[in-house]
């Protein structure tokens, strides 16, 4: 078959020329004028290589690549030029494209590009592939029952130690492998495996991963006991001598997240040796040790010291942090609760300007928490505290209970208890009426029943009312998560790993009909024999999963292969986070903010964090790219509307996504000089040369040293 290149020139004479020498060459050409050609090619072609001129009126070359990658993810990349655009080297390296040529070029130039470009995605091919078959028979032998502990150790160590998705995967295989080093030895993919494997069998100072797979063989011992083995080698080397301390108070909130508190303590006490001068790590140090005490004297004094550190640094973020962990300790001080709530309010975080509102209106302050309940987290997390604050406002809860939904029963369960009185009990059922799920049908009938004579004839008459049909949630962004107004379902819904991978790329795809080649290449390469007979066993088994849920959810079987339907009764994150992106690009700034916020509040991770499958990268690397131009444009927003700490926090987030992203450490520079902190400002500039020149051998560009050269006073 012949290899299909797509070649995207505005000029015609250029195009024809190119179209020429790649039909002489033996290659299948198609032709666009432009980017937006380009992308409506790309949606119904297949093509191996895309030559792409990168001065073209609408679209740019480099804004139709980062385009073309959504429909196209493992074409291959050239770009032409006839201009010399200093900038233009940089993104095209970032979009890692094969090769950039200035015109003129020779043919013999230009068709060697070509080869070497299509040589090198066969080769990638190649490889892909005979991973991929390699992966599924290792993922199939687990599944089977094959020794689960060692592999999984060796991917929680992996990740505890900062390893790359792609390392804490391979130490997983290997973990898997142990044992049979001799019979893989001649696989040319298993070679980076095989290696820490048989190094971890040798005595002595040891690579980090050979001492993690060392450490995985340790059957029966638990994360904190493996870390210990980790930490105290017989050799007695350290096992990270270089480590930073950002690095372990990001290990420390993890585990906090995870509710492993003792481990994240151990990584803390690490921290507490490596404390200097960076004001910003010893704030973030200290508010994660005031989660981590169990003494609430204890956590008091460590988010005070929070607070002070962040008060005299200048850091409004972590300072109303401090304020709200001081307030669900029952310490804060109102002028500190306003602050924070002004902060929380610039930036538009809901949730934790809920949580401040809820303090406030424990101190007599409600009407701010009343306006903001309908799209507020506090019905399910703090149910108890809300019931005292509002007891006294049931009357004017009706159309924040209608929005939070199903949410707002465990607050309405409590004022249906017994300790209420009769008029809040009352008054309690007609809030659940609101909610027409059939969580709230399940309360209304359990009061029905209890035999209380006003309550059951109350809830009786409630219940006649017709029900709506349930929706599912589907959270693809971070780890899978699948819930049903609002409660999560078990992770045994789906009885094995490969079904559930199959109804996240049909959710992620909703709407598109996928064919039922695409899928078998997808998810049964291995085993093209059965693999028509396993896609239909496997759409089996998900339609009777989630036909007690939410009927047959619009799974369509089409000529060709499956649709989801876009109109079911499904949530989608990914889908709702590109909606809000779409939707920011059509609107004014003040209106587009509000979206884009909507927007990030959704990205709680990567694209099914946890999950290497070949197929999802693709997925992540657009969603990824998505939220870059999201931070970048909100930061750019705040900046202009004289919100310099918000624009500053997120950059730096931009800066966690892409550590050389040149435009997120010019804006730090300038935001930390709005501030008045000219040292950051320099300390941002030394960090962006010493990565630029680490990752990509470049120089800081020049409005970055224009700038830097102005701190300096020149």
């Amino acid at each position: 078959m012949l290899e299909h290149i797509l070649v995207v020139e505005d000029d015609e004479f250029m195009r024809l020329t190119l179209e020429t020498e790649l039909e002489s060459a033996g290659y299948r050409v198609s032709l666009a004028e432009n980017g937006l050609a380009a992308i409506e090619l790309a949606k119904h072609q297949h093509f191996d290589l895309i030559i792409c001129d990168i001065r073209m009126p609408g679209l740019s070359g480099l804004e139709t690549l980062s385009a073309l990658r959504a429909h196209q993810p493992e074409a291959r990349n050239i770009v032409v030029t006839g201009y010399a655009d200093p900038d233009a080297p940089i993104t095209a390296v970032k979009l890692k494209v094969d090769d950039y040529l200035m015109k003129p070029f020779s043919s013999e130039q230009f068709l060697a590009s070509v080869r070497k470009s299509l040589e090198s995605q066969l080769q990638e091919l190649r490889k892909r592939r005979s991973i991929q078959k390699l992966r599924e028979i290792f993922l199939q032998a687990l599944e089977r029952g094959q020794e689960r502990a060692p592999a999984a150790r060796a991917l929680r160590l992996a990740r505890e130690f900062g390893l790359s998705p792609a390392r804490a995967q391979s130490l997983q295989l290997a973990a898997w492998l142990d044992g049979m080093e001799d019979q893989l030895e001649g696989v040319e993919e298993l070679k980076t495996l095989i290696a820490p494997l048989k190094e971890s069998r040798q005595s002595g100072p040891l690579p980090l991963e050979s001492r993690i797979l060392r450490c995985a063989r340790q059957l029966g011992a638990e994360d904190a006991d493996l870390l210990a083995v980790l930490e105290n080698q017989s050799d007695q080397q350290p096992i990270l001598p270089d480590r930073s301390l950002r690095s372990l108070l990001s290990v420390a909130r993890s585990y906090l997240d995870s509710g492993q508190v003792e481990v994240a303590a151990r990584a803390l006490e690490q921290a507490s040796d490596r404390l200097g001068a960076d004001q910003e790590e010893s704030v973030l140090y200290w508010l994660l040790r005031a989660r981590c005490l169990s003494s609430q004297p204890e956590s008091i004094a460590a988010a005070g010291q929070a607070l002070q550190l962040a008060d005299q640094a200048g850091l409004e973020g972590p300072r109303a942090q401090a304020t709200l962990l001081l307030a669900e300790l029952g310490q804060s001080r109102p002028e500190d609760l306003f602050r924070a709530h002004r902060y929380f309010s610039q930036c538009e975080n809901q949730a934790a300007r809920a949580e401040v509102e809820l303090a406030l209106a424990e101190r007599g302050e409600p009407q701010t928490l009343l306006s903001a309940l309908g799209s507020s987290e506090l019905w399910e997390s703090q149910p108890a505290r809300l019931q005292k604050v509002l007891r006294p406002y049931a009357q004017q809860l009706s159309e924040a209970v209608r929005q939070a939904g199903v949410r707002a029963l465990p607050l309405l369960e409590l004022w249906l208890g017994p300790d209420s009185d009769l008029e809040t009990r009352l008054r309690a059922l007609d809030l659940v009426a609101l909610i027409d799920t059939p969580e709230a049908h399940t309360l209304l009938s359990r009061v029905s029943g209890d035999g209380s004579g006003a309550l059951a004839l109350k809830s009786g008459l409630l219940l006649q009312r017709g029900g709506a049909q349930p929706q599912l949630q589907v959270r693809l962004l971070g780890r899978f998560r699948l819930t049903q107004n609002g409660r999560p379902l078990p992770e045994e819904l789906f009885n094995t790993r490969k079904v559930r991978s199959l109804f996240a790329y049909l959710a992620s795809q909703r709407g598109k009909e996928v064919s039922e080649e695409l899928l078998i290449d997808m998810f049964w390469q291995q085993n093209p024999d059965k693999a028509r007979h396993s896609l239909h066993n496997a759409v089996s088994q998900l339609r009777k999963a989630l036909r007690p849920l939410v009927g047959e959810l619009g799974l369509l079987k089409t000529s060709d292969g499956y649709r989801l339907e876009k109109d079911g009764p499904l949530w989608v994150d990914c889908e709702q986070f590109l909606l809000h992106c779409e939707q920011a690009r059509r609107l004014g700034a003040g209106e587009a903010a509000a979206e884009m916020r909507k927007a990030e509040g959704l990205y709680s991770g990567d694209f099914l964090e946890g999950n290497y499958e070949e197929w999802t990268e693709p997925i992540r690397s657009r969603l990824r790219e998505e939220l870059t131009r999201l931070l970048s444009a909100l930061a750019r927003y705040y900046f202009q509307t004289g919100k310099h700490q918000i624009s500053l926090d997120s950059w730096k987030r931009l800066l966690h996504l892409d550590n050389c992203c040149e435009d997120a450490y010019l804006g730090c520079m300038l935001c930390y000089l709005e501030l008045g902190q000219q040292a950051e400002a320099v300390r941002t500039y030394h960090s962006c040369a010493q990565k630029l020149r680490e990752e990509l051998n470049l120089a800081p560009p020049p409005q970055i040293v224009e700038t830097y050269l102005k701190l300096l006073g020149h």
